[in-house]
């Protein structure tokens, strides 16, 4: 079966209050017809059966006749006749549902007055009440309006229309009043373009709508950094590229008969390309690698048969509670701290898993280290700094940083000691 066009927030949040309010107000008219209306009208329809009918237990016409005469000369008129069966004055309103009502409670008052079964025929205008009195059939005639004084089915219709008219109205204002702050946020997005400084979403006064709007700022303050991040990865990497190419170029060009010397330069220059290269292809392979369900388990298998440093240990062990992982990009970025750990130290090296709350694949070794609110400056490839001896941090950490980026994973460092310095990975 095809699938349904989606509404928009206003017909959905209305469709839904409009049918909220009319469940409301069904059970609260029903709730006050049976605590309040019902024993009001069946007290009434018990006065007017006992006008009718002053002697309990017995009917006979002419009586009848003339209590009706006397009534209706007091009264004025009491809406209460005997019927003459010419008309067709009150047709039958709802056929085989029953009487009205106040109609079923004269019907039941009769009944209980005179002891004698009783067919009631409900119309917009009265009710016609066929029975037997002094055995003859006859049919009493009551005009609901005279003898209630009031027009029932009109108050009622009225009730009706206006708390319909009430229902619409809420739900109209109240999904108005959710989808103008919805509207302010697509405004505020639609005029921001990717890139441009964040100028944060206008106030909606609603605290989970000024939420979400905190929300997709960082996010896209996060995808313009990303963005970024990859212009600047990209621009590094054919600047790098271009420099070996233009020496091998170079000696090509100009050597006819190149040194051992030169053959060595051309090596290092190659072996620079093929480098630039493999980290670019490994990040792009662990991006585009699927989530496994034992992810965890087999990054760590991994690293632990990769690396056989004497100065590495690996203590812990992911458990079945970690969550389906990218192993090909938990072995890219850990394989870069370890490295960079292996490279820059010559103490020990350890490498520890924890698992709880969230996961926790953490580096430490015995350098200096750097504080947590460097690491995003340090993490940016091929900055002006970066040939800094005590600063280093180049294509390898950027691409760590974007592989967390894109996992939902979170790269920090622990405050650093005086001697050693710990960067972890985790996740939830």
């Amino acid at each position: 079966m095809p699938e349904s066009a989606p509404r928009s927030l206003r017909a959905f949040v209305f469709a839904r209050a409009v049918l909220a309010f009319c469940v409301i107000l069904f059970a609260a008219g029903v709730a006050g017809y049976a605590l309040i209306a019902r024993p009001a009208l069946e007290r009434h329809a018990r006065w007017i059966i006992a006008d009718v009918f002053p002697h309990a237990g017995t009917c006979n016409v002419d009586e009848l006749r003339a209590r009706l005469d006397r009534l209706q000369a007091a009264h004025a008129s009491s809406g209460i006749a005997l019927s003459d069966r010419q008309a067709s004055l009150y047709p039958t309103l709802l056929g085989g549902l029953g009487p009205l009502p106040f109609d079923a409670l004269l019907a039941k008052e009769v009944e209980h007055r005179v002891d004698v079964p009783v067919a009631a025929r409900s119309s917009l205008g009265g009710v016609l009440l066929g029975f037997r009195c002094g055995g003859r059939p006859i049919e009493l005639r009551v005009d609901r309006a005279q003898a209630l004084g009031a027009v029932p089915l009109g108050a009622l219709a009225s009730w009706i229309a206006a708390l319909l008219a009430g229902a619409l109205t809420l739900a109209a204002q109240l999904s108005r009043s959710l989808s103008t702050p919805l509207d302010k946020l697509v405004a505020h997005l639609r005029g921001t373009p990717l890139g441009a400084p964040a100028s944060g979403a206008p106030a909606t006064g609603i605290a989970e709508f000024d939420s979400l709007a905190k929300e997709i700022d960082a996010l896209r303050t996060r995808a313009s950094g990303a963005v970024a991040t990859r212009s600047a990865l990209l621009m590094g990497l054919s600047h790098d590229l271009r420099a070996p190419l233009a020496r091998l170029r170079l000696i090509l060009d100009t050597v006819p008969s190149p040194t051992p010397v030169d053959v060595a330069d051309m090596r290092e220059d190659t072996r620079e390309l093929q480098d630039a290269l493999d980290e670019f292809m490994r990040a792009a392979n662990a991006m585009a690698s699927p989530v496994a369900v034992d992810g965890a388990m087999q990054g760590w298998h991994r690293l632990s048969k990769v690396y056989a440093d004497p100065r590495l240990t690996f203590n812990g062990s992911p458990d079945s509670s970690c969550p389906p992982l990218n192993t090909a990009a938990l072995v890219r970025v850990a394989a870069n701290l370890i490295d960079n750990a292996l490279r820059h130290t010559s103490g020990p090296v350890e490498v520890t898993w924890s698992s709880g709350v969230c996961w926790r694949l953490c580096v430490r070794d015995s350098g200096p280290g750097i504080p947590d609110d460097r690491l995003s400056t340090l993490a940016t490839a091929f900055r002006s700094d970066a040939a800094k001896p005590d600063e280093h941090a180049g294509l390898g950490l950027a691409l760590a940083t974007i592989l967390c980026e894109h996992n939902g994973w979170r790269l920090s460092c622990a405050p650093p000691s005086v001697d050693s310095w710990t960067v972890c990975i985790e996740g939830h």
